[in-house]
């Protein structure tokens, strides 16, 4: 197995959009790493306008990530930051936070592959990307999502708030990442 320094990252292609579907399934629902019972499934939210907003369409402009693979070259995990500004999500957003980034991160990695840091790689890589282009970068996660919150806050983002639902979280691109 790759050590975290070794595993192999490769940029998002277009081809990858399944993945990027299950990855922010994941990371939309799982709550310390487990998606709790009664959660719809990936079928059930495929067309609600917000998930699709993560990734259909991949490879427009703003879009940029990496997946992670294993040494049979399995994509394990994936991490992208996207410009959501002209969307209704981030409309809507914005009312309540003016402040939040037009760019979102999602960082998610399959089950079996978590804890052994494939998700820092993929947020180091993936946020270093969004320092060098002085992308300030923001992110919402579910506030019961402890391992989550704790582990952006190791990264650097700081909290905004809640929107009620959501923890709002934030990284300027001066922040050293982890």
């Amino acid at each position: 197995m790759a050590t975290p320094d070794t595993l192999p990252l490769r940029p998002i292609e277009r081809d990858d959009v399944s993945f990027l579907e299950e990855m922010s399934y994941l990371a939309a629902f799982a709550i310390n790493g487990k998606i709790p019972d009664g959660t719809k499934s990936l079928e059930e939210v495929k067309n609600e306008p917000w998930f699709n907003e993560n990734t259909q369409g991949w490879g427009r402009p703003g879009d940029h990530g990496f997946v992670a693979v294993d040494s049979d070259g399995n994509r394990i995990g994936a991490a992208w930051v996207r410009d959501y500004g002209d969307t209704e999500w981030y409309q809507e957003q914005s009312r309540t936070k003016p402040d939040m980034p037009t760019y979102q991160i999602v960082i998610a990695v399959k089950e079996g592959y978590r804890g052994q840091e494939v998700g820092t790689r993929l947020a180091e890589k993936t946020l270093g990307f969004a320092r060098e282009a002085g992308i300030e970068v923001g992110l919402e996660v579910m506030p019961e999502n402890n391992r989550v919150i704790e582990f952006y806050k190791k990264l650097g983002f700081t909290s905004m708030g809640n929107n009620g639902d959501y923890e709002l979280m934030k990284i300027e691109p001066q922040t050293p990442v982890a």
